[in-house]
């Protein structure tokens, strides 16, 4: 992810420079499109797009990145890499609690069927 998003960093860079528009988003440069034939890229610049939209972060894996597809939406060194493991990590925790609270009754249960006899 951290590759293709500096191809589309140098991309976006260059074309700035060219047409002159600082305020111009990579997905609107001339020859974006032409961009995204490399099999595999249009899926991540998909995914980078969305996580940049969605999280409002900026860059992958460095920090005080400017955003490429969004207008200053990006919280000041927000890095999305650092976003989405938090999210992981949101999900993982959703998935733990429900899963040690169950093995946690298990235990109690069994300890309590533990003290009867001729079972």
């Amino acid at each position: 992810l951290e590759s293709e998003w500096r191809v589309l960093d140098q991309f976006h860079r260059t074309c700035v420079e060219s047409v002159g528009n600082q305020s111009l988003h990579v997905q609107n440069c001339p020859g974006f499109v032409g961009l995204l034939t490399v099999p595999g890229r249009a899926e991540t610049v998909a995914y980078l797009q969305s996580a940049e939209e969605s999280l409002r972060c900026a860059g992958f894996c460095h920090f005080w990145a400017s955003p490429l597809f969004t207008s200053g939406q990006a919280l000041a060194g927000k890095r999305c890499a650092s976003e989405l493991g938090a999210e992981v990590g949101h999900a993982g925790a959703l998935a733990a609690l429900p899963t040690a609270f169950s093995g946690l009754v298990l235990l109690v249960v069994g300890a309590g069927l533990a003290g009867y006899e001729n079972l």
